[in-house]
């Protein structure tokens, strides 16, 4: 979901285009904006109205658990990540994102979380906005628990606020969220 955040949107566009196919991705605009759609030609655009505010972060995460359950239907597993979070693998443990999740795709894997950290440029030269690849340019980071989250989910799983939110009728697996290495 995005308002507005016009370069942050583009970033993201082109990184999860390049990871799962442009034809994959769900851009869920938080009151109508074309340039959403400008930026993102390629995905599917939902748009949630903006004039309610009045508690907005628990319509906006039911909105989006359901959205992301209806999903299911169509496919094996949903990512669900904000417009500024990115996600990479670690290319000597995995050839792909793809590759990374479906290694970990295990019969009792219902979510995903990965090792989040906070990444800038110390150099002034560097610059982030100059392309959609930020990993060939932040080259530093530094790891934090605020970011390190569920991020894809399964089945009776959906990915809410920092967590991964089981919404199924029996007692769970405890094994079935896993941080993969390398993500």
């Amino acid at each position: 979901m995005a308002y507005q955040e016009y370069a942050m949107l583009e970033k993201w566009y082109h990184h999860y285009g390049d990871l799962v196919g442009y034809e994959n991705l769900y851009v869920v605009s938080h009151g109508f904006d074309e340039r959403h759609r400008d930026i993102t030609p390629g995905a599917s655009h939902i748009t949630f109205p903006r004039h309610q505010v009045k508690g907005f972060e628990g319509n906006r995460q039911h909105a989006l658990a359901e959205l992301q359950k209806s999903l299911y239907r169509y496919y094996d597993a949903v990512i669900r990540v904000d417009v500024d979070e990115f996600l990479f693998v670690d290319p000597q443990i995995h050839d792909s994102f793809i590759g990374c999740i479906q290694k970990n795709m295990k019969n009792s894997t219902q979510a995903w979380y990965a090792l989040g950290f906070n990444s800038f440029c110390l150099d002034p030269t560097d610059n982030a906005d100059t392309g959609p690849n930020m990993s060939a340019i932040a080259r530093q980071a530094v790891a934090t628990s605020v970011y390190s989250k569920a991020i894809a989910a399964r089945n009776s799983f959906v990915v809410f606020l920092h967590g991964a939110l089981y919404t199924g009728k029996t007692v769970f697996n405890t094994k079935a969220c896993v941080m993969p290495d390398g993500l």
